[in-house]
């Protein structure tokens, strides 16, 4: 991945890069083998490899398109993951078959928006 990306800050974008942190993520969700997950932000796919290996189908919206780009090209694979370019503020969770478990190392901002949206 473009290792030496800047960040977007018009997009609130901070990059997960510490490994342990994205391993610790996805341990404390709970994620299991065959589970359904939406990734908002997948950033450089540190998390979404995590994911992945965890044996979790997921499905990642990116907003910025060069990372979308980049992530379709070495990550997007039928049946294990699908990236999508969008606005997560703007997806419809119903195309995502339930149950499923929103996993992602987002911003303050679009995280309180986020949980705006289900409660």
């Amino acid at each position: 991945m473009a290792v030496g990306r800047r960040k977007r800050r018009k997009l609130g974008q901070h990059f997960l890069v510490d490994e342990g942190i994205a391993d610790r993520i996805v341990e404390e969700s709970g994620v299991k083998e065959g589970g359904r997950v939406l990734e908002v932000g997948p950033g450089r796919g540190v998390l979404t490899r995590r994911l992945i290996g965890k044996g979790a189908f997921v499905r990642a919206v990116e907003l910025d398109r060069a990372l979308h780009s980049e992530l379709k090209e070495k990550l997007d694979k039928p049946g294990v993951c699908e990236i999508e370019w969008g606005n997560a503020l703007k997806f419809d969770f119903d195309s995502i078959e339930a149950p499923f478990d929103i996993v992602s190392n987002l911003p303050y901002s679009v995280c309180v928006a986020l949980i705006k949206m289900f409660f």
